[in-house]
């Protein structure tokens, strides 16, 4: 633990106050009873006003014995005394009280069989000590950091006040405001401990701790009722502060549209730890060593994530996604303008880079959350930057992007802005409609296929409805949708096609699997190459020769052309994963004809064994045939 410790508090002895309440003759002598004394007689202590004692004072018990006419009776009396708890309170045999700690008990006086009862309550006296708490953030723009910063709240952080031997006496938080309060005995040596840390009980579990699993703190004495406590970017954790609001603004946005009331994350951060920034949904050795969470481990004295807002919302997106929905990205490298991702990737990394276009937006439109942004004010909240240590590594504004380097259903930057134009469409809960009631009920894997086919059967949007997001998908080169030649997926619909021409097509069919037939006219003999090439999003076809009754000619099928082309080592990221590029998954055959006449290339989408979960049920290729001289 880190601990940054301020001045000594006061020195001054401890004090306690020994409030006295008199119960008076609880108990007399009846008329008919027998007893040493004549007339009906009682007790009355003579501590009626309250007393503040220091630790260890005494006081003495005075008790004067009344008639029956409340006159006192003079002489000499043996009284007994007995505390009822010896731990608050002590009494000796001529009825001097030692206070011993705080809490209450009972004094019994005793005299025969008369007995009063003096109530003992020791206490501290208090005072308020109220305060604020807030830390330095960053702002940035377009290209970085400005060199400009603020102070903000640090909001619903946990206080504890502990004593002088480290002992936890109160547990506290602040408020929206990183406002404190709270009563404490005055004249006692206390520090304030703030921790990076959220109060459960608000159903924000959230904390911020380092490589090692130990959480941050800052450690303030209390010297003053007063205490308003700053913590400037040269104290060294002062970052977990931002990290943990960031994060809290997110599960508030996320509370905007789904009423979700507890969460629980941690954030794990570590300056110049050197590996970058992710979110982990289990413990792994190296990367996340310290199990579920959001890693903020930064390179070395360069990207420094810490402050970089958008990047700490993509990876709480995907913690929102992991826990209520349905997220089965394998992770892994991915770059903005990647075409050929994992379909299930591209999604993961698309859905957390919307998110925090749609948070900044609802931050936007009420003058109170503004105040949480983070960016310069001629900075759109359309952009989204991850700086590095003298600039910016990645900035985009999402209205900007280029179809024709950010497209298909295997860009992680086009399913963003299908994303955020559905959004500016409908609002963010239709959104997070699908990913809650639709993907965690279905099989298929989650991606923006499975995203569209839950958009269509949730909302059932009319022709002219299904059309205008259809287009929006399209200008991204995603083309969910019926291509020009359906109904072609049966023998009798099939058209001819034209040798050495490639012809586009889209695999897509709402409910059943698609299957395109093209028919073409073949020599006996002669052998003809059958392929389908130009890939793109995430197709992955099969190719087979059927004859007039759609059985297959001989052996003439083929799933993938080169098998080893799909998984393979990327040297950009030093690592092996998949292309859904254009030609990884592409079916290529040669074809001989057994006789004269017209024979069917078939083409559909792999399924069974032969599917990958990381490429699609839907995409877009161009089938070529061609006789081979």
């Amino acid at each position: 633990m880190i601990n940054f410790v301020g001045s000594l508090a006061k020195n001054s002895q401890n004090l306690m106050r020994i409030q006295c309440f008199i119960a008076l003759s609880l108990i007399f002598f009846s008329s008919c009873g027998k007893d040493e004394n004549k007339n009906d007689q009682s007790l009355l202590p003579d501590v009626s006003q309250l007393e503040f004692w220091e630790p260890g004072a005494q006081k003495k018990i005075s008790i004067a014995v009344l008639d029956k006419n409340n006159n006192k009776v003079s002489g000499h009396f043996n009284f007994s005394f007995q505390s009822e708890n010896e731990l608050v309170a002590t009494v000796n045999s001529t009825g001097n009280v030692s206070a011993k700690s705080v809490g209450e008990t009972t004094v019994v006086v005793r005299l025969g069989s008369i007995e009063a009862r003096v109530g003992i309550i020791v206490d501290y006296a208090t005072e308020l000590v109220s305060g604020l708490v807030r830390y330095e953030d960053k702002i940035y723009d377009k290209d970085g950091f400005t060199g400009e910063t603020v102070f903000k709240a640090a909001r619903f952080v946990v206080l504890d006040i502990v004593d002088i031997i480290g002992n936890v006496q109160q547990t506290l938080s602040t408020d929206a405001k990183g406002q404190f309060s709270v009563n404490l005995p005055t004249n006692r040596n206390y520090n304030l401990y703030i921790f990076p840390k959220t109060n459960a009980v608000s159903g924000f579990n959230f904390e911020v701790r380092d490589p090692n699993n130990k959480l941050y703190a800052l450690v303030e004495a209390i010297n003053s009722t007063t205490l308003n406590i700053d913590m400037p970017l040269s104290v060294e954790f002062t970052p977990s502060f931002n990290i943990l609001d960031v994060i809290i603004t997110g599960a508030e946005f996320f509370q905007s549209f789904t009423q979700q009331q507890n969460f629980s994350l941690t954030a794990y951060w570590g300056k110049n730890a050197g590996t970058g920034t992710y979110y982990c949904t289990a413990k792994a050795p190296l990367l996340c060593e310290n199990g579920q969470g959001i890693y903020v481990y930064n390179e070395v004295e360069n990207d420094t994530d810490e402050y970089d807002d958008d990047v700490l919302w993509h990876e709480f997106a995907h913690y929102l996604s992991f826990i209520w929905s349905k997220d089965d990205s394998p992770g892994g490298c991915h770059f903005l303008d990647s075409v050929d991702l994992d379909l299930r990737l591209a999604w993961s990394e698309g859905w957390g880079g919307f998110f925090p276009f749609a948070l900044k937006d609802w931050l936007s439109k009420d003058e109170m959350r503004k105040t949480l942004l983070s960016t310069a004010l001629e900075m759109s909240t359309t952009r989204y930057v991850d700086t590095v240590f003298n600039g910016a590594q990645l900035s985009f504004d999402i209205n900007n992007l280029v179809p024709d380097i950010h497209y298909s259903a295997a860009n992680q930057a086009s399913i963003a802005r299908v994303l955020w134009e559905f959004y500016r469409i409908y609002d963010i809960e239709s959104i997070w409609n699908v990913l809650d009631d639709y993907f965690k009920t279905s099989s298929e894997p989650a991606n923006l296929e499975l995203f569209w086919d839950g958009w269509v059967s949730l909302y059932q949007p009319t022709n002219n409805e299904q059309l205008i997001l259809q287009d929006i998908m399209s200008e991204w080169k995603i083309n969910y949708r019926d291509d020009s030649f359906e109904n072609d997926e049966q023998i009798d619909m099939a058209r001819m096609a034209v040798l050495g021409q490639a012809e586009a097509h889209n695999l897509y069919k709402a409910d059943v699997p698609d299957v395109d037939i093209i028919a073409f006219n073949a020599q006996q003999d002669t052998t003809y190459s059958i392929s389908t090439l130009n890939l793109s999003s995430g197709a992955d076809t099969y190719l087979r020769v059927v004859d007039g009754q759609g059985s297959l000619v001989g052996s003439a099928e083929n799933d993938d052309a080169d098998p080893s082309l799909y998984n393979r080592f990327d040297s950009a990221c030093g690592a092996f994963r998949v292309y859904n590029n254009a030609t990884a998954l592409a079916s290529k055959l040669e074809f001989t004809a057994p006789s004269t006449g017209i024979f069917y290339a078939e083409i559909s989408s792999s399924i069974g064994d032969d599917a990958y979960s990381s490429a699609g049920r839907y995409g877009d290729y161009e089938i070529l045939i061609e006789a081979i001289p």
